[in-house]
């Protein structure tokens, strides 16, 4: 019995200087240190327009169609002559452009059609198509501040009623529609805004021949200038 006994404390003796001897290394080396990446839920705000994340759903990247109703006051630029009515109905597919969690691009093209009324000059528009440029930023939670611009081709028609008899156009004009608006986007739901803002359009037509009420032509050679203030109203539909 104490044979067995003095070789059994050498052999434990050496046990416990072996495992004392390993390298901390050696014992973590199964352990997996690769470091968790944060949820996107949990980045900061700056985190997340560093990474392109956002998070307000409205904002994401995608096409959008819209719709809306333009009303308000249409003046021209010679002296003396009293505003009018202006009223202008508009389609407008786009697409948005995430540019962080704060702001974002729109690119996008806007049909519309309408009337400008200023003295006793009626413009009727037709048709109009304006290429348009904004940028938006964030004015809270999920509420949009975004400044527009546009240029394009407008078709109307011409009608005055100031000289002895009332003249038209010899048919549609085609003129230059420029535009500048400030609007506001209230998401409504993950796929639908309410819209609404400002809107300045100029349009300006170059009258070479008209038409008395008889149907005579004769020339007319003059520039009709027509710039409508308008408040605008209107739904967008996000894909």
């Amino acid at each position: 019995m104490s044979r067995t006994t003095t070789f059994a404390k050498p052999f434990i003796l050496m046990s416990l200087l072996s495992l004392a001897g390993t390298p901390a290394s050696a014992q973590s080396e199964n352990i997996d240190t690769t470091p968790v990446p944060k949820r996107s839920d949990s980045l900061k705000p700056s985190e997340l327009q560093t990474t392109g994340e956002s998070s307000n759903p409205s904002n994401e990247s995608g096409a959008f169609i819209g719709g809306g109703l333009s009303f308000g006051s249409a003046r021209t630029t010679e002296d003396g002559v009293s505003p009018g009515v202006a009223m202008l109905f508009s389609f407008e597919p786009g697409y948005q452009v995430n540019r962080g969690s704060w702001n974002r691009l729109e690119f996008s093209g806007q049909i519309f059609a309408g009337k400008a009324e200023f003295g006793k000059t009626d413009i009727n528009v037709g048709l109009g198509v304006l290429a348009k440029l904004g940028y938006g930023y964030s004015l809270g939670d999920k509420l949009m501040s975004i400044w527009r611009v546009g240029a394009g081709p407008v078709m109307a028609t011409f009608k005055n009623r100031d000289a002895a008899e009332s003249v038209e156009s010899d048919g549609a004009l085609m003129g230059l529609g420029l535009q500048g608006a400030w609007q506001l986007v209230f998401p409504m739901s993950d796929s639908l805004d309410l819209i609404g803002g400002l809107a300045w359009t100029h349009m300006q037509f170059n009258v070479d021949d008209v038409k008395g009420s008889s149907g005579v032509k004769y020339p007319y050679d003059q520039q009709v200038i027509a710039n409508a203030q308008t408040v605008d109203l209107g739904l967008r539909v996000r894909f």
